[in-house]
């Protein structure tokens, strides 16, 4: 990285910023954000819009831009993180060659499991017969992963690798990941980190369907002693097995309110996966009571968000949008609605107004624009081209008021 001299922000098609918006490409949006990024005064504004850029080249695909920018970057924990981001960015534009050789060029191993992870993953799809093979870079990963020196961070990762294999097929590579990452925890492991690392495996056997095993582990740990948030993505797991009381008995037992409300949600969206509506109802109703107890205003809105999307997901809008009107942030409740507006094709229309609406009811610009391009690609990913194209417009619109240097380098 050291290599070569750093280079300033410049276009490399000589559009304007206008001409740009008014037909923006991936190409030129990237180069009115390092140009923009280059007049930010503040070096740790300018590291962070650097950081965000380096994202966006890596979903092109372009390493030497990629390089070119992390250069730039000034705070050296930034540029470790960025190589991680970067590298992880070029295994979702399928250049996985690239990914690992960039990945190989930073110094920290947790950063660079969690890039062999994403590579792992990768690796791991289906082909176009619908067969997968057992991923070329799971050896690599998994010796990695028993010589990193935090168990918590291994588990994490080999639970979500886990999690994806068993998707693709591969349960017992999955099972057999798991049961080596259960000696990740030492004889010397304290006994705070042992119980979160257990934890942690246990949701991520509950997910691949070992729902006896996740049971086991469970039960082995007694008192889950501090909450963690796997422990409830693990309730959440449990129910999609059919196990609503144990389930909820683990909900019961998360002392944290956030965590606790999270559970409930989870649970109930199975119980609504299953068909059981009413279940679902009893169960968003305990969550709602239960969300009273949270205090930090972010963690109570991130709730209640939850919380309606289940309502949304039993098509009661009328107890979806009653909760939405309690969320303070609202950024964050035009972001579910848009969620609404983009998975429910049905109710378009109805939904996607009320969404535009709780949308202008946001005061900043950026905040608006980057909620409306959040939204057209929730409405890509659910088969709705015509409609992303039109959200994404809107949010050009709002794109182009936005002044300071940092907040247009980042939009």
């Amino acid at each position: 990285l050291l290599d070569a001299p750093s280079q300033a922000g410049g276009s490399q098609n000589g559009l304007s910023a206008e001409t740009c918006l008014q037909s923006p490409s991936p190409q030129c949006l990237i180069d009115e954000a390092l140009l923009a990024a280059a007049g930010i005064d503040r070096n740790d504004y300018r590291d962070w819009a650097l950081r965000e850029i380096v994202r966006a080249q890596a979903l092109k695909g372009s390493l030497p831009d990629i390089r070119a920018s992390i250069r730039r970057i000034g705070d050296v924990r930034l540029v470790v993180v960025s190589l991680r981001e970067a590298a992880i960015g070029l295994v979702d534009s399928g250049h996985l060659d690239d990914a690992r050789a960039l990945a190989m060029t930073n110094p920290d191993d947790g950063n660079r499991a969690r890039v062999l992870a994403a590579i792992t993953i990768a690796e791991a799809k289906p082909d176009a017969a619908g067969k997968s093979a057992r991923p070329a870079t799971l050896t690599d990963l998994l010796d990695l992963l028993s010589r990193l020196e935090d168990p918590i961070e291994a588990s994490e990762i080999a639970a979500e690798v886990a999690g994806k294999l068993d998707e693709s097929g591969l349960t017992p590579e999955a099972a057999a990941m798991l049961a080596q990452a259960r000696r990740f925890v030492g004889p010397g492991t304290s006994v705070e980190t042992r119980q979160t690392t257990l934890g942690i495996l246990a949701g991520a056997y509950a997910r691949i369907g070992r729902t006896a095993e996740a049971l086991a582990i469970l039960t082995a740990l007694g008192d889950i002693g501090r909450d963690h948030i796997a422990l409830a993505e693990t309730a959440g797991q449990i129910a999609q097995g059919r196990l609503p009381k144990e389930a909820l008995a683990l909900a019961d037992k998360l002392r944290t309110p956030r965590l606790h409300v999270l559970a409930l949600s989870k649970i109930a969206a199975a119980q609504l996966q299953q068909g059981d509506r009413e279940s679902a109802t009893q169960i968003l109703r305990r969550a709602m009571t239960a969300s009273l107890d949270i205090v930090r205003p972010f963690a109570a809105d991130t709730a209640l968000a939850e919380i309606a999307e289940v309502w949304a997901g039993i098509q009661d809008y009328t107890q979806a949008f009653s909760v939405i009107e309690k969320i303070r942030s609202r950024t964050l409740r035009a972001q579910t609605v848009w969620r609404f507006a983009a998975g429910n094709a049905n109710a378009a229309d109805n939904l996607q107004g009320r969404a535009i609406e709780a949308t202008d009811a946001v005061n900043s610009a950026f905040d608006r624009a980057s909620i409306l391009t959040g939204a057209a690609i929730l409405m890509a990913e659910h088969g709705r081209p015509d409609d992303a194209r039109a959200v994404f417009a809107l949010a050009l619109r709002d794109a182009r008021t936005v002044q300071s240097e940092w907040w247009r380098a980042r939009i």
